[in-house]
C-alpha cells in the first residue's frame, strides 16, 4: 500500500532522505538489503520500510528530513555521494 504522502513526494527528496538515514543512523549493509527487499515487496518508500522494520524511528526520519531542509545543497550532495560510495563498496 502506497502512503498518500508518498504520492506527493519528489523522488529526489526520497533519494536524499535515504542517504541521510543511511549516514545519520549508521545503517548496515544487511539492514539496507532488508529495507530494499521490503520496498520491492510492499511498494513503500525506503524511509517507510526502515521505520516498519524498526531500523530507524519516525523521529529519525523527521530529524533527517529537517536536517536536509536546513542544509545547503553542497552538504546534501556530499551526503548522497558518501551513501552511494558505501553502497558500491559492498558490491
Amino acid at each position: 500500500m502506497i502512503s498518500p504522502a508518498r504520492e506527493n513526494r519528489d523522488p529526489h527528496d526520497e533519494v536524499e532522505l535515504r542517504a541521510a538515514l543511511i549516514e545519520r543512523c549508521g545503517l548496515s549493509g544487511a539492514a539496507i538489503d532488508r529495507i530494499n527487499a521490503a520496498m520491492r515487496e510492499t511498494g513503500m518508500t525506503f524511509s517507510e520500510c526502515a521505520v516498519d522494520l524498526a531500523f530507524v524511528t519516525r523521529e529519525d526520519v523527521e530529524s533527517s528530513a529537517a536536517w536536509l531542509a536546513e542544509s545547503p545543497a553542497e552538504a546534501r550532495a556530499g551526503l548522497v555521494e558518501e551513501a552511494l560510495r558505501k553502497l558500491s563498496e559492498r558490491r
